[in-house]
């Protein structure tokens, strides 16, 4: 028996030994690791089993000098633990760490399945087909992104056309006139005119070239205040008085038969041909001054 509790007790100081020199810190200076659970518990397990080994070995010993005591009569008292459980106990360490082991082997094992398991054909063609479905959604996306895109564009290149096309069209003055005039040139004469004069005036300026008005008048009479003076053709009157009819008509201003006195449609006529006529008079002084 005292062999065999030397034998335990040399084997649970070795492990002590193993234990310490496993956790033995390095030469360099380190963070320290916490231990696991695991070895702290081993750890505790075979400090205890050393302990009670120990005075075991003490009371198998006073018991072997004492001649009058039998080794068979030894009564193990209630808080000590027998040879068996020593045993026992070292046996239970031993399977722990076989345990330890183990679940670490069965760790490695499924991470090299789940590693196997994730480059196998099957997995790269369903990660692959999951690319491709979003290959394709984001294909979609952008084809409905383009074709509205496209009919954007289309949409504001008919706008465009169709005001140039209006700007470059030509809108006759008066029905029956025979007079025409591109549309924007009619609608930047309309911008800024605020009476029947200003209106004539600019459309004057449209409708005639310079070369037409060298040398004219406006009705082609002679001057009251200048008989002397040699009578001036007159301007062509077609478009003289497609100009005329445009301004008053432009304000709403019409002539009523049967209406007596001066109405508003003569006073404005009236002063559509005093502006007409200043702006010939202005013009003939240019040239003349050049």
């Amino acid at each position: 028996m005292e062999l065999e509790c030397d034998a335990l007790a040399d084997k649970a100081a070795e492990d002590v030994r193993v234990n310490k020199a496993t956790i033995k810190e390095p030469k360099c200076k380190q963070v320290p690791r916490k231990e696991s659970k695991r070895r702290a518990a081993s750890n505790i397990a075979a400090a205890n089993i050393l302990t009670v080994l120990k005075e075991r070995k003490t009371i198998v010993t006073a018991a072997l000098n004492n001649p009058h005591t039998d080794s068979h009569d030894i009564v193990y008292r209630n808080d000590e633990v027998s040879p068996d459980q020593l045993e026992s106990q070292a046996g239970c360490s031993k399977s722990l760490q076989n345990s330890t082991e183990s679940s670490r082997n069965m760790t490695g094992d499924v991470s090299h399945q789940h590693s196997a398991t994730d480059t196998s054909p099957e997995a790269k063609l369903k990660v692959l087909e999951a690319k491709l479905e979003k290959l394709r959604k984001s294909k979609k996306k952008y084809q409905e992104k383009f074709r509205n895109e496209r009919e954007a564009k289309d949409s504001l290149e008919k706008k465009f056309t169709k005001s140039l096309s209006s700007s470059k069209k030509k809108v006759e003055l008066v029905a029956g006139s025979g007079v025409f005039l591109k549309s924007s040139k009619i609608a930047a004469a309309k911008l800024g005119s605020k009476t029947p004069p200003i209106l004539a005036r600019n459309l004057f300026r449209y409708l005639f070239r310079p070369e037409e008005l060298n040398g004219r008048s406006l009705m082609g009479r002679t001057c009251n205040a200048n008989k002397q003076l040699v009578t001036l053709p007159t301007v062509d009157p077609v478009k003289r008085d497609a100009v005329i009819d445009f301004a008053l008509a432009y304000f709403n201003l019409q002539l009523t038969a049967g209406s007596k006195g001066i109405n508003e449609y003569q006073i404005q006529k009236s002063r559509i041909l005093t502006s007409l006529t200043k702006l010939l008079r202005e013009g003939s002084k240019k040239a003349s001054d050049c």
